[in-house]
């Protein structure tokens, strides 16, 4: 069945029923999920003797599971994009499969309930069942978990590494270093534990990068629980250990399925909330265990790692920086901190004195970092004289104004055909910057739900009242066209005070009209980034910690050059964050993304033109002669902005992001007197030729837009 499901969904003719909606279909998954956990729970009671009959819990066990994936073929009816349908419908038939193994496994306890092999076999079906379960749910939710379930696999290849080699050696120092190590790991655990559980909660998306840096700090814990076991003083103490590090990995596996749920049911946290406790209480019995005998010769190393993980979630409050100076803490610190870690590396290889004095270095350089970061989520203004931006209520826009003066042109000349489309033509760029403006705050107000989309709406509203009035103006030959000018003019300005009211009600946190401020995602993306940062330079300084004790140990020596390498490219990510920060590249951005949608309308008018599908699109009585006049000007203002830009990458970020501006605006009127132009024409050559070339002329202008960019003044 769900093959079939899946055949219908590759060929796009998997319908809903009549009356489905996707609200009601993931609802209806999200209960037949939980029915199928509780059959589930109720199957591994019974099959370990606890209550019940194996068999009546096994059927309802089927039936749930053929709840489950109807219901899946609901949501994936219901859904439009087929990369969805295909994971969701995948993910369904991975379950049919680990659930139809959960039961054989339950038969098997169920006939020899006294073998330990057994009851674990089953525990890891049920586990299996359920991260299908939760990979199910966040794939009908449109989250791919793909590197959420490569990270779960990783961890639990690492825990069949976990094994005592031979006898213990005996305890002594090699122990009380090994277990400090270990008690480190886990620490480090407990904050990338915490870093998982905070970005399911507020950035789900980036929840498999998250997964991945729990997993490699589990790849850390077993190498300390096993160097730890092989130092023990006796064989029992050691079989403690390794079944804590265990108990623990397999918490945690627990703990990232919780949290793919929790992001994929945002509205559920007990789950993910009792999962947090239990992970803290396993590795508190660690702590207890064999946080006594901790004796690494190199304390100040771990006062330094554990200062980091410290500031990872209470960072202090710095004096207020701008965009500019934030951006230029991050870049030095990241530096300072690339030569500090190598020379930790250095003095670990070498068992130099000096490691504590690097690792402190490291530390330092970190914690510069991580305040900058927490800057960027409340920027002060250049030249503010406060410690804190002072907060206003934003006024009437200039570009609201624009538009309202532009629009009662229209109403009070109407049958001025050439100040109508000089008037159109300047609302469409000021209608332009003020949705784009409205955009970019509804961004930031996630949290504010009915005030963003109040916001969208609006904009929405203004984008519907620029277009129609663009059509009106293009011909007003009668005094019922005149009229139909005249009145979307006047809701135009409507539409434009309405959304303008809107936006007036939205606290600014920089009045004085500053362009300091931060993009939120941005500002999100480097609080992420220096997380990562803060947590893998952690983990080098306690590898090197590791190896300068015995510098003979293979394992620690190849963990930290894979510590040093992840280091590395956390640094390098952090600077590629650090660059959106840079006033010129929001703006050049903005303007290769005007210059890519201008190319596929050129792309488009080609198309038309080669089947002789060009419609007239130059106003009324304008000629070839007057359109291609009006095409030359506009490749002048071109070829002013491209001085500007190369010009911008010369004197700094402020003037290229002036001429990006320039260009952005030049290129929608490059592509409407091409157009102008190719329409007046009925020669199909010439009208393929200008399209062509203004094509040429766009992409060109596409590729200087990126070098200049790139440039990075």
């Amino acid at each position: 069945d769900l093959d079939a499901a899946e055949f219908a969904a590759q060929n796009g003719f998997l319908k809903p029923v009549p009356g489905q909606t996707r609200e009601d279909s993931l609802a209806l998954l999200q209960q037949s999920v939980a029915k199928l956990k509780d059959a589930n729970e109720r199957v591994a009671t019974a099959a370990q003797g606890k209550g019940g009959k194996v068999g009546d819990a096994a059927k309802h066990s089927a039936s749930a599971v053929a709840n489950v994936c109807n219901s899946t073929k609901t949501v994936a009816s219901t859904t439009q994009d087929k990369p969805t349908q295909k994971r969701v419908l995948g993910q369904a038939k991975t379950l049919n499969k680990g659930n139809t193994d959960f039961i054989m496994a339950a038969r098997a306890l169920a006939a020899n309930k006294q073998d330990p092999n057994l009851l674990r076999s089953l525990r890891d079906a049920l586990g299996n069942v359920n991260n299908s379960l939760d990979s199910l749910l966040a794939a009908a939710q449109g989250l791919d978990s793909r590197e959420v379930d490569e990270a779960i696999a990783s961890i639990v290849r690492e825990v069949g590494k976990l094994q005592l080699v031979g006898s213990p050696s005996g305890g002594g120092a090699k122990f009380k270093q090994a277990t400090g190590a270990l008690n480190g790991c886990t620490k480090a655990l407990n904050a990338a534990v915490s870093s998982l559980i905070a970005t399911a909660k507020n950035n789900p998306k980036q929840l498999g990068a998250a997964a991945k840096m729990v997993a490699s700090t589990v790849v850390n814990l077993i190498t300390a629980g096993n160097a730890a076991a092989a130092s023990a003083p006796d064989k029992e103490t050691a079989q403690q250990i390794l079944g804590a590090v265990r108990d623990l990995a397999d918490q945690t596996v627990k703990t990232i399925n919780s949290a793919k749920l929790a992001a994929a049911t945002p509205d559920d946290r007990n789950a993910i909330n009792e999962l947090i406790s239990a992970a803290k209480g396993l590795a508190d019995k660690i702590q207890n265990m064999i946080g006594s005998t901790s004796g690494s010769q190199f304390p100040e190393v771990e006062t330094a790692a554990q200062k980091i993980l410290d500031m990872i979630d209470n960072v202090g409050s710095g004096p207020p920086m701008n965009r500019q100076a934030i951006m230029e803490e991050c870049e030095r610190s990241a530096q300072a901190l690339a030569n500090a870690s190598t020379k930790l590396v250095g003095a670990a290889r070498a068992g130099s004195a000096k490691l504590g004095q690097h690792a402190s270095e490291c530390s330092q350089s970190v914690e510069s970092i991580l305040v900058a970061a927490t800057a960027a989520s409340n920027p002060a203004p250049t030249g503010s004289a406060s410690a804190r931006p002072k907060q206003a209520v934003k006024g009437p826009s200039p570009s609201a104004s624009k538009i309202v003066a532009q629009a009662d042109t229209i109403i009070d000349g109407a049958q001025d055909h050439q100040k109508v489309v000089v008037a159109a033509k300047q609302i469409a760029v000021s209608a332009s910057d003020l949705i784009g403006t409205a955009k970019k705050s509804a961004q930031g107000m996630v949290a504010d739900k009915p005030k963003q989309q109040s916001l969208l709406k609006a904009a929405h509203g203004l984008a519907t009242a620029t277009s129609k009035l663009a059509k009106a103006a293009q011909s007003v030959k009668s005094p019922q066209e005149a009229q139909q000018l005249i009145a979307s003019a006047r809701d135009l300005k409507q539409r434009t005070q309405e959304l303008d009211a809107v936006m007036g009600s939205i606290v600014d946190t920089n009045p004085s009209g500053d362009s300091d401020s931060l993009d939120p995602i941005v500002a999100k993306r480097l609080q992420a980034a220096s997380r990562t940062v803060a947590m893998s330079t952690a983990q080098l300084i306690r590898s090197s910690a590791a190896v300068a004790t015995n510098s003979a140990d293979k394992g620690a020596s190849d963990q930290l050059s894979g510590s040093s390498k992840a280091l590395s490219d956390a640094i390098q990510e952090l600077l590629g964050v650090c660059q959106s920060l840079n006033p010129s590249k929001e703006e050049m951005n903005n303007a290769a993304d005007t210059i890519q949608n201008a190319v596929s309308e050129l792309d488009a008018a080609l198309l038309k033109a080669s089947i002789g599908g060009l419609r007239p699109n130059a106003p009324i009585g304008k000629t070839h002669q007057e359109c291609q006049e009006d095409l030359v000007n506009i490749c002048r203002d071109l070829a002013s902005g491209i001085t500007g830009l190369v010009e911008g990458t010369r004197r700094g970020p402020v003037e290229l992001a002036s001429a990006a501006q320039d260009v952005k605006k030049s290129i929608p009127a490059l592509v409407l007197c091409t157009l102008n132009a190719a329409s007046t024409t009925s020669d199909q050559s010439m009208q393929k030729d200008l399209l062509t070339l203004s094509k040429e002329l766009a992409d060109s202008m596409l590729n200087l837009v990126f070098a200049c960019r790139d440039v990075n003044p």
